[in-house]
């Protein structure tokens, strides 16, 4: 072997442990970029699932909204229902006390009517006695 000869083998060994050494450098640049992407990944996945969870939770929080206008609208018809109910309720206890008393008043006038009645079939048997003594003397 020739002094070139030995000089190219130490030019090329010293050239193939750079680019050994500089391949493993990639390699190890590769691989911490592949690990970062994975991590960057791993993060927008997480971010879509928060972003799908937000839209979610703003659709709930709309629901939440609706459903407490609705109920707020229902209490409101309730009270309304209620307060007409009880006026309902004070009137026919009116009408019906206003019925109790026509009633009780006809059933005085019967009374009155029924002794009335009584009072001139006596008269009228008295007034019949009367005529027959009458005739009879």
């Amino acid at each position: 072997m020739t002094i070139m000869q030995t000089e190219f083998k130490l030019v090329d060994k010293t050239r193939v442990k750079a680019l050994q050494t500089q391949l493993q450098a990639l390699n190890k640049e590769r691989d911490e970029l592949r690990l970062k992407n994975d991590k960057l990944e791993d993060a927008l996945d997480t971010l879509k699932l928060m972003h799908s969870l937000q839209r979610s939770l703003s659709k709930e929080e709309d629901l939440k909204s609706k459903y407490e206008r609705d109920l707020q609208s229902c209490k409101s018809e309730i009270a309304k229902l209620k307060d007409n109910l009880e006026r309902v309720v004070a009137e026919r206890n009116l009408v019906v006390e206003e019925r109790n008393k026509i009633l009780q008043e006809r059933n005085e006038l019967a009374t009155q009517h029924q002794e009335e009645y009584e009072r001139a079939e006596r008269c009228q048997r008295l007034v019949i006695a009367l005529r027959q003594r009458a005739r009879v003397t």
